[in-house]
């Protein structure tokens, strides 16, 4: 990847991270880091965060049906915080080593207290997986963008799962 590749925030802003800016803090005593808590953030904002929110403030697209969209997101959003905690490089399915992705979602939904009544569900395969890979949920599942979080069955307030 090239050095003045950005990762996160706006060319030419002083909070904007570059590949070499993030190479420079590894060679530092304590490796960066001091600055990388607000990296990871600014970083996950700007990609999963601030673009569900602007659905909602902007008023094309506020009362657009977009639940789908709101939860793929927030299904990225899950694997890339397992995958920080996790020191995991990718979630991919090698020749010597199952997919993590499924286990990502087990570790979320059992560390996460307001996720317990995903626990044991098939929230991966039949709404991550079929977003993801189908562009529609599976299993029955539904996804709305008002009631409950989720009603113990299988359907989801898209809204409430990403906040």
């Amino acid at each position: 990847m090239a050095d003045d590749t950005l990762l996160c925030g706006k060319r030419g802003d002083p909070s904007a991270v570059t590949v070499k800016a993030y190479l420079d803090w590894e060679k530092e005593h304590d490796r960066g880091w001091s600055m990388k808590p607000q990296f990871i953030r600014q970083r996950l904002f700007e990609r999963y965060i601030d673009p569900v929110r602007a659905l909602d403030l902007h008023p094309d697209t506020k009362d657009k049906k977009n639940g789908f969209y709101i939860l793929a997101v927030s299904c990225l959003l899950i694997e890339t915080i397992v995958s920080f905690w996790r020191g995991w490089e990718t979630t991919e399915r090698t020749k010597k080593q199952k997919g993590k992705g499924a286990r990502a979602f087990k570790m979320f939904f059992r560390t996460q207290p307001r996720f317990e009544g995903f626990r044991g569900t098939k929230f991966y395969r039949n709404v991550r997986c079929g977003i993801l890979h189908q562009g529609e949920t599976t299993g029955g599942w539904l996804v709305e963008r008002n009631g409950r979080l989720f009603d113990g069955q299988k359907r989801i307030n898209a809204k409430l799962f990403h906040r």
